[in-house]
């Protein structure tokens, strides 16, 4: 899901336009939007000031008929559109599919009926980012700047089995004093075992859900990106047999 969130400027009068138009923009060093003069004013207006170089401006607020003659040295460097800084500054992000953490540890055999926990193994930024703590980078190309906040919403496993397991938290790590207790947070029940599956066993597939929020630093402009990123695991999962005397 992508969008843009068009900003409208309102007038005295009780008009509106959009803040950026086809041949005005905001300058917030001047305070005003600026709109190229055509035709410039002669070399000889006092709006030169004596100067050769450069161009001359009408700085506005209110409507552009009461606006004022500026001169600047250069035309304004309107830079790239601040979606196209968004998508770098979402790049330099540089956000990297989880490393699934899961019961048994070191490829060890699941056991029919025992629950399997799921956590995120040694999160980084890159893996795993709350909305509390989100991971931001900032771009700029010109003068437009553009910072990106993402943090991950939730990871959804697909467990292989026909079931999905959704967890809003990173999980919690497994550790041997929990014994066969259920995970508080994040976990699964595997009801089948796994040997009619394709390598034996089952593919668990993991994918966090980031959301990436964006606002331009020198302007009004903003957005939203959703991004998706997926890692794979194998998981078997066996049938204790009991063996009963005669």
């Amino acid at each position: 899901m992508n969008h843009e969130v068009e900003h409208t400027c309102f007038y005295p009068n009780g008009s509106t336009r959009p803040c950026k138009g086809p041949t005005d923009d905001w300058s917030p060093e001047l305070g005003c939007f600026i709109q190229y003069m055509q035709p410039q004013p002669p070399q000889t207006d006092p709006v030169w000031a004596g100067r050769t170089s450069g161009a001359i401006y009408r700085c506005w607020r209110g409507a552009p008929e009461l606006g004022e003659a500026v001169w600047r040295p250069s035309p304004p460097d309107t830079g790239p559109p601040p979606v196209v800084v968004a998508e770098e500054a979402i790049r330099q992000l540089r956000l990297q599919p989880i490393v699934i953490g899961k019961t048994p540890r070191d490829g060890g055999i699941g056991i029919l009926s025992v629950p399997t926990w799921l956590w995120v193994e040694t999160p980084s930024m890159q893996q795993y980012a709350p909305n509390t703590e989100p991971r931001s980078a900032t771009a700029t190309a010109g003068p437009v700047s553009v910072t990106a906040d993402a943090h991950v919403t939730h990871i959804s496993y697909d467990m292989g089995d026909g079931h999905t397991v959704t967890c809003q938290t990173s999980g919690t790590p497994y550790r041997t004093r929990f014994g066969d207790r259920a995970s508080p947070d994040c976990g699964h029940i595997y009801l089948r075992s796994s040997t009619r599956e394709p390598q034996r066993s089952y593919e668990i597939r993991a994918t966090a859900h980031w959301q990436v929020d964006w606002h331009e630093n020198t302007g009004p402009q903003t957005g939203q990106r959703i991004l998706t990123l997926t890692s794979t695991t194998r998981h078997r999962v066996a049938e204790i047999q009991l063996l009963t005397g005669p």
